[in-house]
């Protein structure tokens, strides 16, 4: 697990509630990369990851 998501699981880990919590990564998006990239709709009927620690 990498980027942004380790940071919040190790953050959450403790949590009482922790087995509610499931990290994911949106689906979207196009072959450009950056923020100059991102349009309004972007994140509209997006797929997510699913990821288990």
């Amino acid at each position: 697990m990498g980027s942004t998501k380790k940071g919040i699981c190790e953050i959450v880990s403790n949590h009482p509630k922790r087995k509610n919590f499931v990290a994911s990564h949106p689906i979207a998006g196009t072959e450009n990369s950056g923020p100059e990239a991102a349009f309004p709709s972007m994140k509209e009927k997006q797929r997510r990851n699913l990821h288990s620690n």
